[in-house]
């Protein structure tokens, strides 16, 4: 096997690669080339990255009555305990106080007591969660070396009809195995732009 010494691995790397460097960027008088910027934003290419989006078509499909609802489906995202205030959710078996979670970019600390979970939202106003599992980019923030849960909520515009300034909703329901009765009202207005 012949080698190659390292002085002319060096000068056919430089000549390989200076037609490329001329025509991926603007070289200044100093010599310095800068590069454009590149974005990955590829649906599939966020799939490969880790990153995951549960748009509101797929929410209201799942019609969630708990967080736990919400990540059906995914097979990296777990959630454990069984009351709403009790659910905790995972990513890559990693428990969401670990992560970067927020909520509308509010972040979510984590909880004061270690039998509750440190989200309980109503999952009928989510408009879409973000999941980012493994190294979560940058801007996700501190703590997001495990990842990030980024939710959104719905707000007035997305929940009023065209040309309304108020509304609300109301959700009753009931359970005859468990004898309980559950409910929510929901109450939301748009007043000069807010």
């Amino acid at each position: 096997m012949q080698r190659i010494s390292t002085n002319k691995l060096t000068a056919l790397l430089l000549t390989t690669a200076m037609p490329f460097a001329t025509t991926a960027g603007a070289q200044d008088a100093s010599g310095v080339i800068e590069l454009e910027e590149i974005r990955v934003e590829a649906a599939d290419a966020q799939t490969l990255l880790g990153n995951d989006e549960i748009t509101e078509d797929e929410i209201e499909a799942r019609n969630p009555s708990s967080t736990k609802d919400v990540f059906v489906g995914e097979s990296a995202i777990t959630t454990g305990g069984g009351a709403a205030i009790a659910q905790k959710v995972y990513v890559n078996g990693i428990e969401e106080s670990l992560l970067s979670v927020t909520i509308d970019g509010a972040r979510q600390n984590k909880s004061a007591f270690h039998h509750t979970g440190n989200v309980l939202l109503d999952p009928e106003l989510l408009k879409r969660v973000e999941v980012s599992k493994g190294l979560a980019p940058a801007d996700a923030g501190a703590g997001a070396v495990a990842g990030s849960i980024a939710y959104e909520t719905k707000d007035a515009r997305d929940l009023l009809e065209a040309g309304d300034t108020f509304g609300g909703r109301l959700r009753l329901s009931t359970d005859s195995n468990a004898n309980s009765q559950d409910g929510s009202l929901t109450i939301y207005g748009i007043n000069g732009g807010f």
